[in-house]
């Protein structure tokens, strides 16, 4: 990826000879005293609290109660079952039937029916279920 800027860097005006503009070798140092003891002291107490309220706000994310892990649980088990789908009409289109994977189909809509709530995705996985134990009696199986 090329990150392209907008804006042109210019060449500062100072003099790139530090050592013959300063002779004795003194640098620039900030006053670390002007600090008090109380300004630090609050400091390094909101950098706790945020500290905290981050590593609370990461657990609450990994809980198992999670609607979005509920969502892409749902969504892995999903794209399983298409993935076992497709499989299957690719095999037909080839002139084969597969039956294994018309049993892993099967056991795939058996373990993702336990945790279904809409009733249209649930008569979708009878619809499947059905074809796949049609094919499967085709073949005493």
């Amino acid at each position: 990826m090329k990150v392209v800027s907008s804006q042109r860097t210019v060449p500062s005006k100072g003099s790139a000879k530090t050592s013959a503009a300063n002779p004795t070798g003194a640098t620039f140092s900030p006053d670390m005293g002007a600090v008090s003891a109380g300004t630090s002291a609050g400091i390094a107490s909101v950098s706790s609290l945020t500290s905290i309220e981050s590593l609370l706000a990461v657990q609450a994310a990994q809980g198992p109660d999670d609607a979005l892990t509920g969502r892409g649980r749902a969504v892995a088990n999903a794209t399983e079952t298409l993935d076992i789908l497709d499989d299957i009409k690719l095999d037909l289109l080839a002139g084969e039937l597969p039956l294994n994977k018309l049993q892993r189909l099967l056991e795939r809509v058996e373990t993702e029916r336990d945790d279904v709530e809409d009733p249209e995705l649930e008569n979708l996985l009878d619809h499947i279920e059905l074809r796949a134990r049609v094919e499967l009696a085709k073949y005493g199986n």
